[in-house]
């Protein structure tokens, strides 16, 4: 009898006194995925310091160098995306961003809080049909000649790269 009376009675199988429990596979945790930062076609923006895209994401800077005023598009609340950005950029909870984006507004630092998109391929044509637009998706889920930003002259994916989903829940 093996420990808390569980005998072995075939390979990766456990008899527990009611009856057998069949194996199941073990799921492992998933892997943290690579967020990606885009941009317009018409951005010259190519690379960030993580700091400035914490200042973007914040809209403590509004406008990008060219003056052109910044339209931020966020993940929906309760994505990947959007959870890497609350623990990553934001370093609060969904409930204290709402807080912070409502203070802003009120407080006349900002016009309006940023545009929010549910899905990717919205985020995606937001971005495309505003010169000013930014957003994040899962890096494997945008399409191909998207203008993406480095992040401390980091690709999404490099070692080193800030941005990606937690490995767990």
């Amino acid at each position: 009898m093996g420990v808390l009376g569980m005998r072995s009675v075939r390979p990766g199988a456990m008899l527990l006194g009611i009856g057998l429990l069949s194996t199941f596979p073990v799921a492992s945790p998933p892997s943290p995925e690579p967020l990606a930062v885009f941009v317009h076609p018409d951005n010259p923006v190519r690379d960030l310091r993580f700091e400035e895209l914490r200042s973007i994401f914040t809209l403590e800077r509004q406008f990008w160098p060219e003056r052109r005023r910044i339209l931020l598009v966020l993940p929906r609340p309760g994505g990947p995306e959007h959870e890497a950005l609350l623990d990553r950029v934001y370093r609060m909870s969904c409930d204290h961003l709402n807080k912070f984006w409502t203070g802003k507004v009120y407080a006349g630092e900002i016009p309006a809080g940023p545009a929010t998109a549910r899905t990717t391929e919205r985020a995606v044509a937001l971005v495309r049909a505003s010169e000013g637009a930014v957003s994040v998706a899962l890096a494997k889920d945008l399409p191909e000649g998207l203008p993406l930003v480095t992040i401390d002259g980091k690709k999404p994916g490099d070692p080193g790269y800030p941005l990606s989903t937690r490995a767990t829940r």
